[in-house]
């Protein structure tokens, strides 16, 4: 993946673009996008591949088209992107369980348990055909019968098998029975109705008065299905085929074939349910079975298998039992399964052992974020060997404060500030570049404004950790930003002079373009000063900024006289010298206090034009001509706005006519000009009013540029400031 090719049409806001990334000497590429330009845009068509979904101009709902190729030959693959999106609130740290042991021991795992797992989904396949319950319905299930007891399925069928008598459990009619057609939503909220429940019980009641009356059954030991089950086994094994008979307690009859046994169990049993009392409480019971349509379905059973009733005094038994009784229909699948299970218990237990050993990646990743991020939280693994075990996710405690309270994940997230969040979430993507990392395989990666909302400290910390990410050679970075100061300082730290780029909006095309001001601006400047016209203006407010802090405004002559030089101003007298009005202000001038505060050799700047205003207008009027619209340069956006708002103050001035108003504005000249001006209520005006009025929103931040902050002129597109220099020279 030594080089990536884009071409991408009617994208999310991309209109059109086309551009190549090049990794062959560093992994890392950066793009600078001011807001609106691409960035989102280009991060939302990457999720889109990604999604496996078309990209689209979701306004004029076209779809997009796009064609990525690798190395001028190959597609870029879907899984081979990995976007990493500031706006999305990533939450996947109990997905990383792969990370808390070596891949050594994860093989031995793995291999342990894909012979357990095939028996696992044989048997489950089977369950679901009988009982409808997916895997986590019976973990739901689970945790109903004993909760917090299980951590895994294989546990519960572990316990299953172990503590279940299964004959005094075992009832063919549940075998036949959907357990939703019996716990569902409706039928939960009747079995916990205290008045229902009292009707059950005085059913039992009176059903056990009516059983201990019975020659044949006795209660906890011998019921209908127990003789249902002998007399079937009986007949199965050929006993009564071999001449042999049987005789009950209290009977002096010889039972000789399988039919006079049934009939006899049938009859004792119609002896107890047509019993008058037992019948009354079974129709009082009925009445409470009414709509909705999961207690009609459970009614359905109840009146052709009453004996249900009898398990409904205990709820969470007859869960179990109808679990149980799903095991026995498919014997031989749990017999299998838990055969296999215990057989690898051992060795599971000696992997779980030598996890606990190691240092894991997880802790490693840990404790990177917390050398490196200031934050108030911490994180820990509570289960880590039932992770390593029993396949569970991870189960994380979250602590906070000086303290470190423990408390719930929702809870810290919301005691967190917007930019400690992103630290959380940063966290999390610290997990999945380890996971992509551990895979080996090369990956695109599109990082979208990562450092967005955080504090110096952290977003520094960020930076390193792009550095620790660049040395990775199989990951191939797109950093997107529309921070000026962090695509500086990255492109610095991972020396990306030749792998950082301006995204530029020409009318409907969007024009990757070779970055610019890795370092100090001010220091190239002030080798070209003498050479470039551009230069020269646009160090002026500079330099009148470095006047400033050396001697203060009040009786600072230099300062004066430049700041005469970006307003229109009268002579006035400053420390008993004179300082010009604008107009009579030469280059000589300018020159000399270049000379005095930055050490500039005047004699060396031989421009023709002496006078500095019209020098100003002149350079303006050659960069309309000569400056394409998509020009990044700083030094020709500076020269226009220092233009622009010169034109602008001379036509207020002329405007307003009085000296008096003019001479008494001492800051801030240029809106106390447009604040003193009578607008009329003509369209002329109007459109006077809004010129002017974009001239102090486009120019003034411009102007006062400094060494600690280009981002807002960075920002604004040069084609704006010739539009707005064309409309002010108008009027």
């Amino acid at each position: 993946m030594n080089k990536i090719n884009f071409k991408l049409k009617n994208c999310y806001g991309i209109n059109f673009t086309e551009f190549e990334l090049d990794f062959l000497q560093n992994n890392t590429n950066i793009i600078y996008a001011s807001n609106g330009i691409m960035k989102t845009s280009f991060a939302n068509t990457m999720k889109s591949i990604v999604d496996g979904t078309i990209p689209k101009d979701r306004i004029r709902n076209i779809n997009g088209e796009v064609n990525i190729w690798v190395d001028e030959t190959d597609a870029l693959n879907k899984d081979q992107i990995i976007v990493v999106d500031s706006e999305k609130k990533i939450d996947n740290m109990e997905e990383n369980t792969s990370l808390l042991a070596s891949q050594k021991l994860k093989k031995e795992y793995d291999e342990i348990y894909s012979g357990i797992n095939k028996k696992l989904e044989i048997l489950l396949k089977s369950v679901k055909s009988i009982s409808g319950l997916s895997r986590e319905d019976l973990m739901e299930i689970a945790n109903k019968i004993q909760p917090g007891r299980f951590h895994s399925i294989l546990e519960f069928f572990d316990y299953i098998h172990d503590n279940i008598e299964f004959l005094v459990y075992i009832d063919e009619k549940l075998k036949k029975i959907k357990y939703k057609e019996i716990f569902n939503k409706d039928t939960e909220k009747l079995f916990g109705d205290e008045e229902f429940l009292n009707l059950i019980e005085e059913y039992i009641n009176t059903y056990n008065r009516i059983f201990e009356k019975s020659s044949i059954f006795v209660k906890g030991k011998f019921n209908h299905y127990n003789a249902e089950i002998i007399s079937k086994n009986l007949s199965e094994n050929g006993y009564f085929g071999a001449g042999h008979k049987i005789r009950l307690k209290n009977s002096t009859l010889d039972i000789e074939n399988e039919k006079q046994l049934d009939e006899i169990i049938e009859e004792e049993r119609n002896r107890e349910l047509n019993d008058e009392e037992l019948k009354a409480h079974f129709d009082r019971i009925d009445k409470q079975l009414k709509s909705p349509a999961g207690i009609r379905k459970f009614k359905e059973y109840l009146l052709e298998h009453r004996s249900i009733l009898h398990y409904l005094c205990n709820i969470s038994d007859f869960r179990l039992r109808m679990i149980v009784n799903y095991m026995h229909s498919t014997k031989n699948e749990f017999e299998s399964l838990i055969f296999e299970y215990k057989a690898s218990k051992d060795k599971i237990k000696k992997i779980l052992d030598d996890a606990r050993k190691e240092e894991t990646t997880w802790h490693s990743v840990k404790e990177i974020f917390k050398a490196r991020f200031f934050v108030p939280f911490d994180i820990e693994v509570k289960n880590k060997e039932d992770v390593i075990l029993r396949e569970e996710r991870l189960s994380i405690e979250y602590k906070y404060g000086e303290d470190r309270i423990s408390t719930s994940k929702d809870n810290l997230i919301e005691c967190l500030s917007n930019g400690e969040k992103k630290a959380y979430y940063i966290l999390n993507l610290l997990y999945e570049f380890e996971k992509a990392k551990e895979t080996g395989k090369e990956y695109f990666i599109v990082i979208d404004d990562l450092a967005d909302s955080f504090d110096y400290k952290n977003k520094y910390a960020i930076v390193e950790y792009l550095c620790d990410l660049q040395k990775i050679t199989s990951f191939k970075i797109l950093i997107l930003t529309h921070n000026f100061d962090f695509y500086r300082t990255v492109s610095n730290r991972l020396g990306l002079k030749g792998n950082a780029y301006f995204a530029i909006k020409d009318n409907n095309e969007i024009k990757i373009k070779d970055g610019k001001y890795f370092g100090n601006v001010f220091y190239t400047w002030k080798k070209d000063i003498s050479d470039k016209k551009n230069v020269f203006i646009a160090s002026i407010p500079f330099i009148r900024n470095i006047s400033e802090y050396m001697g203060g405004k009040e009786d600072n002559i230099e300062y004066n006289m430049l700041t005469h030089v970006l307003h229109i101003k009268k002579e006035e007298i400053v420390n008993k010298h004179v300082v010009k009005e604008t107009a009579q202000i030469t280059l000589k001038d300018i020159s000399d206090i270049f000379q005095k505060i930055w050490g500039i050799n005047s004699s060396e700047i031989t421009y023709d034009d002496e006078n500095i205003l019209d020098f100003i207008m002149n350079e303006a009027d050659n960069l309309i001509k000569n400056v394409d619209d998509t020009d990044i340069f700083l030094e020709n956006k500076i020269v226009l706005s220092i233009a622009i708002r010169l034109k602008a103050e001379l036509y207020m001035i002329n405007r307003i006519n009085n000296d008096d108003i003019v001479n008494s504005i001492k800051g801030n000249q240029t809106r106390k000009l447009f604040t003193s001006i009578k607008f009329d209520n003509t369209k002329e005006d109007n459109e006077i009013k809004e010129i002017l009025s974009e001239v102090l929103l486009m120019t003034s931040e411009n102007i006062h540029i400094n060494s600690f902050m280009y981002e807002p002129i960075i920002d604004l597109s040069i084609e704006h400031l010739k539009k707005l220099y064309l409309r002010i020279s108008d009027i």
